[in-house]
């Protein structure tokens, strides 16, 4: 995997500095902790590597950025990286699907009302909090 040789050390390193087990890393990208532990493994004939899933979802739940991540040293400034399974389209492509992306997160935002009610109802205690699912059913 030509993008990711230090990949391994990058992620040991990442996770000493928050002081992380390879679990707690597991347990944040839903995957086996012995996944974590071969993408780390020192020899390379036993190592493995990220999907690209797995990569930008590490590069969202952690808020680093895929830079980080991989190794472009040698890599000319506005080169498309090669990366397996990763298909570029053109930005003309893009648009569209954005503008779908952007109005379901706004369809999914709770209204104002909503939020107050789900503030009022962690406000409440365990029987009021009964009687109000009993209502809603």
């Amino acid at each position: 995997m030509r993008y990711l040789r230090s990949f391994n050390r990058r992620l040991q390193e990442f996770r000493d500095a928050r002081h992380l087990t390879d679990s707690d890393i597991a347990a944040l990208l839903r995957v086996d902790d012995a996944v974590i532990r071969y993408w780390e493994m020192n020899d390379e004939r036993k190592r493995t590597y990220p999907s690209i899933d797995n990569l930008l979802d590490l590069c969202l739940k952690t808020e680093t950025p895929l830079e980080h991540w991989l190794d472009l040293d040698g890599i000319p400034n506005g080169t498309q990286l090669q990366l397996p399974g990763l298909a570029m389209v053109e930005e003309s492509d893009l648009g569209p699907l954005l503008e779908q992306l952007q109005m379901e997160v706004l369809r999914l935002v709770p209204s104002e009302e909503e939020k107050e009610l789900l503030r009022r109802f962690r406000r409440a205690n365990d029987e009021n909090r009964r009687l109000i699912l009993q209502l809603m059913s």
